[in-house]
């Protein structure tokens, strides 16, 4: 048998088109260093597994590979599986164990500082009014582009850094943490650090502290959970002082309902319907991965709801896109008798459903409080 017919009867045996697509891809040589990742990805997640951003590489979070690989091979056949744990192990997603494979997140040294550099942890507050959010964009009007430009200037040399996450343009921030390596020649203390960056950032940009972490820190993949906080002006007269920095909310509020409705967001939940989509993401392949949308929110407090300023905090394990902000409206709709709590319990046990919430509070009154690591 010719070695072409023998590939034609192996294909014929793949009853799934997604492990036919893999396979195929496999054969190919596309699994190789050319073949781009957003493919692999694509591929991946066709044959329902969860894949995460890490350091520039994708990894799999896949608890229960045996579980998996048992139910893929009743589908599609052991010769399938066999080329889709060679090719996860290629990516360098997956490792032999004793028994059986197992997933990869030990190596931490892919995030170190490279040799001759040293990393920076930095604790910054900044009023994001004039700022179109944290994520460096071509036009250079953010936060992370006017840091890029304070270090250049400090240390002569170009110098990256990152971020704990993303907040979009006009949302605050009290404590976000972003790290950078710097060269080792460039000898300043930890003091010096600070007051060199702040003297070469806008006023609305402060360095509040910085120190030297290990060497295999990083900002955003260590961070436990997050702080957020919502300011909501109350008052009928808006404060000028507080124009883009609260919400103003002005009008009678069932606190009951608030409450109520703010006790169903402690626990774990799949927050599909309470959060958005980022441009370029369809929202039919996000609802695909309900891992993807699912946090753990540990606690929910209002505060001074009967006086001028009233603030909701929520601390949880992540947040998605636009998640804290659709929380907030949503939660003041059914405080302002708009819905009933029948209608956000919905949101939360039916996320799968339409219509999403879509009434979002302004970035405005959004603080990121403070980013919690081990």
């Amino acid at each position: 048998m010719g070695s072409m017919e023998k590939r034609r009867r192996e294909w014929n045996d793949l009853s799934n088109s997604s492990a036919r697509h893999f396979v195929m891809k496999f054969r190919s040589k596309w699994w190789t260093s050319d073949f781009l990742p957003w493919r692999r990805k694509q591929v991946y997640r066709e044959l329902g597994l969860r894949i995460d951003m890490l350091g520039g590489r994708w990894w799999i979070n896949l608890p229960q590979w045996s579980f998996f690989r048992s139910i893929l091979t009743a589908a599609v056949g052991q010769r399938a599986i066999f080329y889709l744990t060679k090719a996860l192990i290629w990516d360098g997603l997956l490792t032999p164990a004793e028994n059986d494979v197992a997933v990869v997140d030990t190596d931490r040294s892919r995030f170190a500082a490279p040799p001759g550099f040293k990393r920076l942890r930095l604790t910054l507050a900044y009023d994001g009014r004039p700022w179109r959010g944290w994520q460096s964009m071509p036009h250079g009007e953010t936060i992370q582009d006017a840091l890029h430009v304070a270090f250049e200037k400090v240390v002569g040399v170009p110098v990256r850094t990152y971020g704990s996450g993303r907040t979009d343009a006009g949302v605050h921030a009290l404590a976000q943490v972003a790290h950078a390596d710097v060269p080792e020649t460039a000898s300043l203390s930890l003091e010096s650090w600070t007051n060199a960056l702040n003297a070469c950032l806008p006023s609305s940009i402060r360095v509040q502290e910085v120190t030297e972490p290990e060497r295999t820190f990083h900002a955003r993949f260590d961070a436990q959970g997050k702080i957020y906080r919502y300011r909501i002006w109350r008052h009928r007269v808006m404060s000028p002082f507080e124009v883009g920095r609260a919400w103003q909310v002005y009008g009678c509020l069932d606190e009951a309902a608030l409450r109520n409705a703010a006790a169903l967001l402690v626990g774990t939940h799949d927050f599909a319907r309470l959060s958005a989509n980022r441009a370029g993401e369809k929202e039919a392949e996000r609802r695909q991965d309900p891992l993807s949308t699912t946090r753990t929110i540990q606690r929910v407090e209002i505060f001074g709801i009967d006086s001028d300023v009233m603030e909701l905090e929520f601390e949880g394990d992540g947040f998605l896109y636009k998640m804290v902000r659709l929380l907030t409206g949503s939660l003041m709709h059914v405080a302002r008798g708009k819905e009933d709590l029948g209608w956000f319990r919905d949101l939360l046990e039916r996320p799968r459903e339409e219509p999403k919430s879509h009434i979002a509070a302004p970035a405005d009154g959004l603080y990121l409080v403070e980013v919690r690591y081990a």
